[in-house]
């Protein structure tokens, strides 16, 4: 106060530099220059807080300058550890992200940084690492700044500086769209300023390449994952950085848009916010309505923020219940009376609900067209590719709904998903996307996934186009009943988030990589199952009944079982992994029970007729649907299923594989595949697809596994077998057989847990090759023996020999 003629005074970056370096010059050692830095910054909170208080700077102003504040406390504290360490910050540059990048720093923010260097990051990991030791460490003067790192390439298991070339690297091979979505506030604060600037002109075309749909449907599909991890616990009004119509919604909003259309319009670029929705209006993408919504909420629920932190200078974004904390918020903020924190609450709700309303214009446009007639054109050309049972089970404004779904299909979106309440918190959604083999499993799985069980649907597919079709791409039209497995209130904004992640399951599917969508969708439901199943290893028979003579060009599947969880998932991942086509399904549910009808063909098109083939698909389904309820018993499951599909062809392969089935029927065998296919890469690429031959025996007699075998036990196994071997060729082949299997034989029984105490494992092999080594010194010797004799010495007494 006593300085109050500097106390409003807008400062420069450079006003702040001046400052900062006559506040450190009288002190000799870099611990005393940083606490001489954590006491400036106090008093500069203490003279911005103060002008805020009095209404002397806006908040555009406030936030303006706690940033650049934090820009020269940055670039000093570099300075000092880099004198203090002996490193040049020459080719080392520090990136500002969030907030602090977009110039728009809270009182108790943390500041999101990123490090780049020219060439050899490892050279400038201790200046990183003492950089931010000096902005976080808590002495008697404070700290300055908490530092968040995990905005780097690979996130928090990254390493903390990363070099321009290895950056665009990840940035073409690894990074998602939200992390390219970040870039755009990354401003450069501190150390070498042409190589920060020269890495932003570079990562530019790599931000702005992907297409606008894509685009929206990611950054609604994260908004959307906020919102409901929000309501998980329990945190819905309020919530005014992360929730409905807060300080997030324009900020996706804004940086949907600039990444939509920046590469075209590259002025539309901006770190800041609301100075990006004026180059946005500017470029006619917001209208002036919009902008001005925007803004006035951006600078309203910004202020509500700060205050917020003010009060407790700590990172706090939601409106207190308390009354009298309310109304105390709500007299800081302007609001007068009695009945403040009501006018606050009142402010605080149109804003969010005007800002929502923007929102949803932009992330779920209306359908440009009205659903087309029933006679039109577009309708006939939809029915005349599905099979004449599609009329009779929807009613003519449910075909011209499809077919209007059918018709906004597009390379960039590959399916529509419409959910409409029904009664009884059940809902039925209609999905109408491209077909893919293998795309129904994905499609129930993720039902799965969300918390839905099936209640009933059918199920259509396209047939072969004329010659002369417009559209010669076929399409599926599925449509299901569905509720929530635990009875909750189902918000329409959780089918845009299904949709999204259906779109992401499809792109694998469109690029070809079946077996990746399979994984990630396996991967997803793993923690599903486990929660479902903890106690339920019980695999249910399944009734097949298959008919060549109902139809034409179709195989028809009847399947009739006791329903369990995820069981349609189950039984159309068994149909995808035998490469079958599903054309056409009913589904249907009574009581615990499931009756299923599906019209099937083989990956041509074709009905499956081949008696071998036949024997075949019926053991798949049932291998399958019982080895997918029990994968998440394995410790990798998209892994498993993955090698699941190798293991099926081999099994096919065998002569004899009826046989063997009857064996991998079993729960415990099944079980016990399903934790060894999903073990490391390496175990299963250089060994256990080796050993395959071994396989059967040991997952056969996968009781036996339990009981550890002796030293004793594998020398009298060993002599057995080689006392049946008639030449030393064969011998020596019965002694390779034999340490393959018993190996493998202990490993099986490490992965499955029968070895526990600690060394055994060791131990066991240890047992093992000395028992191997022995009987092959025997077998050279007694082979040299009776080419040569018993060997001497050279005053002919006998020679012993050891092996150690």
């Amino acid at each position: 106060l006593v300085a109050h003629h500097n106390l409003s005074q807008v400062k420069t970056r450079a006003d702040f530099e001046t400052r900062i370096a006559a506040e450190i010059a009288p002190h000799p050692t870099a611990d005393a220059r940083l606490d001489a830095l954590r006491r400036f910054q106090r008093w500069q909170y203490l003279r911005i807080g103060t002008c805020d208080l009095l209404g002397l700077f806006d908040m555009p102003t406030v936030t303006e300058q706690l940033s650049r504040l934090a820009d020269a406390l940055v670039q000093t504290a570099l300075q000092i550890v880099a004198a203090d360490t002996g490193i040049s910050p020459a080719g080392f540059a520090v990136l500002a992200m969030g907030k602090l990048g977009g110039e728009e720093l809270n009182y108790s923010s943390d500041i999101d940084l990123l490090f780049i260097s020219d060439t050899a990051a490892e050279r400038y990991l201790r200046l990183g690492k003492r950089l931010i030791d000096a902005l976080t460490r808590v002495t008697a003067e404070g700290f300055l700044y908490r530092v968040d790192m995990r905005l780097r390439p690979w996130g928090k298991v990254g390493a903390l500086v990363t070099s321009v070339p290895a950056y665009l690297a990840y940035l073409h091979q690894n990074a998602r769209l939200w992390e390219k979505q970040a870039l755009l506030k990354a401003r450069t604060i501190a150390g070498d300023e042409p190589l920060g600037s020269d890495f932003l002109r570079q990562i530019a075309p790599l931000i702005f390449a992907a297409d606008a749909h894509t685009i929206q449907t990611d950054v609604r599909a994260m908004k959307t994952r906020i919102e409901s991890n929000l309501r998980k616990k329990g945190r819905g009004w309020g919530e005014v950085k992360l929730g409905a119509g807060s300080i997030r919604d324009i900020e996706f909003l804004t940086q949907y848009l600039q990444l939509a259309h920046g590469d075209t319009h590259p002025d539309v670029r901006s770190q800041n916010t609301l100075d990006g929705l004026a180059r946005l209006t500017a470029h006619g993408f917001l209208s002036a309505d919009e902008h001005r919504i925007l803004s006035e909420g951006y600078t309203f629920l910004r202020s509500v923020e700060h205050w917020l932190q003010m009060l407790h200078f700590r990172q706090t974004h939601t409106l207190p219940t308390d009354p009298a904390a309310l109304t105390a918020l709500a007299q800081r903020l302007g609001f007068a009376g009695e009945n403040a924190g009501a006018q606050l609450v009142d402010h605080y709700t149109r804003h969010t609900e005007a800002i929502r309303a923007v929102y949803r214009r932009h992330f779920f446009p209306e359908e440009s067209s009205t659903a087309p007639k029933p006679d039109s054109p577009v309708v006939q050309r939809h029915l005349a590719r599905l099979a004449p049972a599609y009329a009779t089970t929807f009613t003519e404004p449910d075909i011209a709904r499809h077919a209007a779904l059918a018709g906004n299909l597009r390379s960039d979106r590959l399916a529509e998903v419409d959910a409409r309440p029904l009664a009884d918190n059940r809902w039925q959604v209609t999905v109408v996307a491209f077909d893919y083999l293998g795309e129904l499993s994905l499609i129930c799985g993720l039902f799965f996934a969300h918390g839905f069980d099936i209640h009933g649907g059918n199920v259509f597919t396209y047939r072969p186009p004329a010659e002369t079709a417009p559209d010669r791409r076929r399409k599926i039209v599925d449509v299901f009943v569905v509720s929530p497995t635990a009875g909750q209130t189902v918000s329409a904004d959780l089918w845009q988030q299904y949709a999204a992640d259906l779109q992401s399951l499809l792109d694998f599917l469109e690029r070809g990589e079946s077996d990746a969508a399979q994984g990630k969708l396996a991967e997803r439901l793993a923690g599903l199952y486990r929660r479902a199943r903890v106690d339920s290893p019980r695999i249910y028979p399944i009734d097949i009944e298959i008919d060549n003579t109902g139809e034409p060009h179709r195989t028809v599947l009847r399947i009739d079982t006791v329903d369990t969880v995820g069981f349609l998932y189950e039984l159309t991942n068994a149909l995808a992994m035998a490469g079958v086509h599903i054309a056409r399904m009913s589904i249907g549910t009574a009581g615990k029970r499931v009756s299923d009808m599906l019209h099937i063909t083989d990956a041509r098109g074709k009905k499956i007729t081949d008696p071998q083939k036949l024997r075949e698909l019926r053991a798949t389904i049932v291998l399958t649907k019982h080895f997918t309820h029990l994968l998440p018993r394995s410790p990798n499951p998209a892994a498993a299923l993955v090698r699941f599909r190798q293991f099926l062809s081999r099994l096919f392969a065998r002569p004899n594989w009826t046989e063997e089935l009857v064996s991998l029927e079993q729960p415990k065998v099944l079980s016990a595949l399903t934790q060894l296919l999903g073990v490391s890469d390496f175990l299963w690429t250089d060994f256990l697809r080796m050993q395959y031959e071994n396989l059967f025996p040991v997952l056969r007699n996968s009781a036996e596994l339990a009981t550890r075998k002796t030293k004793g036990d594998l020398q009298a196994e060993l002599s057995s077998l080689l006392a049946q071997a008639s030449t030393d060729a064969e011998r020596v082949q019965v002694l390779n057989a034999f340490k393959d299997r018993e190996m493998f034989r202990i490993d099986m029984r490490h992965i499955l847990r029968y070895i526990t105490v600690s060394g055994q494992f060791s131990a066991e092999l240890t047992d093992l090759a000395e028992v191997v080594v022995a009987a092959a010194f025997n077998l050279c010797r007694e082979s040299l023996v009776a080419r040569y004799g018993e060997p001497q010495l050279a005053d002919g007494s006998p020679c012993a020999v050891s092996v150690c």
